[in-house]
């Protein structure tokens, strides 16, 4: 059996009893699930407490929390393993009194009740990528499928295994920052539909993402990766459809030229030049209103002008060619294979 405290927060925005956590202790049989022992609180200790579920089983995300400061699906989340992760939480943070696994609802969302998110920003996030298809004929031959090839399905098959739980959305940085970002879960299901090989409507696509608050705000964190309970490399999924707007010719955004920048920079001496890297990628008139940060920065010893070159400067060229080449070479984005838990990206 396995013995844990779990520590919740409760909320009701319509009602007078505001925020607070609240600690419920539960016994359970060996490889239960968070989701189940929730269940059991809800059965037999507090039937107040609101919170989603439906298949247990990991396929249709309605369980989707924060575990231990952690976006997950609490159906497949093991009690076992986030108890030993909140008393080692505690002990480092030197409460170790305080052990109980912390449950929350799903971040960057507004709270309805309990663990309970209302996703509608979501939604119509999600639903401005236009997730469906243009194929090539209005009207298919009944007589004939629309067959792809076993490559083709390769590049768009890791935004297939999305489930829409909202995790990764929940613990990205960008929406923290900037809410009208769009969001890594639109970006993945825009990948789907880019990347389709019967789809004909690439250009267009790519060029909705590009604009205000697409995918060049995306900040790199590389979260979404981590949260994903698909194992989806979300952020190389962002990466492609970059590089297929690059590809469109859509370079107008700040987020664009900043990539540009970037990889200039590193041809010029292997290193950041910050000071090109503000003025191409924002502007003269915006580098110019924070002129004063960067001459603290610079008294501070922060910035080196210019740029020293790196040693074996030539080494690190030829990758960035032999790159360039590869982005050359015909067809479209290549595919990516699912990152397994505990295994690094290849």
């Amino acid at each position: 059996m396995v013995s844990a405290k779990l520590s919740v927060l409760r909320s009701d925005p319509q009602g007078e009893t505001g925020t607070r956590w609240q600690t419920y202790e539960v016994e359970m049989p060996d490889g239960s699930t968070v989701l189940e022992a929730l269940m059991m609180i809800q059965d037999e200790q507090d039937g107040t407490l609101a919170f989603r579920r439906a298949c247990r089983h990991a396929i249709c995300g309605s369980c989707a929390m924060r575990i231990n400061g952690c976006a997950k699906l609490a159906c497949n989340t093991q009690l076992t393993l986030v108890a030993e992760q909140a008393t080692k939480m505690a002990t480092y943070a030197g409460r170790d009194s305080d052990d109980a696994i912390r449950i929350e609802p799903l971040g960057n969302m507004p709270v309805v009740k309990d663990l309970v998110t209302d996703m509608d920003v979501f939604w119509r996030k999600l639903r401005r990528t236009r997730p469906w298809l243009f194929p090539a004929e209005a009207r298919p031959d009944p007589d004939h499928e629309r067959l792809m090839s076993p490559e083709e399905w390769d590049r768009m098959a890791q935004g297939l295994l999305c489930l829409e739980c909202g995790a990764c959305y929940s613990d990205c940085n960008a929406v923290e920052a900037a809410p009208e970002f769009i969001g890594p879960t639109a970006l993945v299901k825009a990948h789907r539909y880019a990347t389709d090989a019967r789809d004909i409507d690439e250009h267009r696509r790519a060029s909705d993402l590009s604009g205000d608050h697409g995918l060049w705000e995306c900040m790199r964190c590389y979260f979404c990766s981590e949260r994903c309970p698909k194992h989806i490399r979300v952020r190389e999924l962002i990466a492609q459809l970059g590089e297929l707007a690059w590809r469109e010719d859509l370079r107008r955004d700040p987020g664009a030229r900043h990539a540009e920048a970037f990889v200039d920079s590193l041809k010029q001496s292997g290193r950041l030049n910050e000071t090109s890297l503000a003025v191409r990628s924002q502007g003269w008139s915006w580098a110019l209103r924070r002129l004063p940060l960067a001459v603290r920065v610079a008294l501070a010893g922060k910035l080196t002008l210019p740029p020293h070159k790196v040693d074996d400067h030539e080494g690190l060229l030829r990758v960035i060619e032999a790159a360039e080449h590869a982005e050359q070479e015909p067809g479209r984005l290549p595919p990516l294979q699912p990152r397994r838990e505990g295994v690094e990206p290849s």
